[in-house]
């Protein structure tokens, strides 16, 4: 899709002049509707006429903090003792 490629490459260099970023989006060829939503920055119209979502979540999920097996414990840790039986 050249929309995306487009924004993938703006996302490489950002520091575009807009002159130069309305000359880049109309120098794609791209439906009027399309080039109207990037110049405008308007990415939630762009987003419903790309078939995509107007809002994404990130989340990032973390492993427990225990210390691994091979790890040297810290000087202010003590290792688990194993209850005899």
């Amino acid at each position: 899709m050249l929309t995306v490629r487009f924004l993938e490459d703006l996302g490489r260099n950002p520091s575009m002049c807009e002159i130069d970023y309305q000359a880049a989006v109309t120098a794609l060829g791209l439906k009027d509707a399309e080039a109207n939503c990037l110049i405008g920055r308007d990415a939630s119209k762009l987003a419903t006429l790309l078939g995509g979502r107007a809002k994404m979540w990130c989340a990032i999920m973390a492993p427990d903090e225990a210390p691994a097996e091979n790890q040297p414990l810290l000087p202010d840790e003590e290792p688990e003792q194993d209850p005899e039986v």
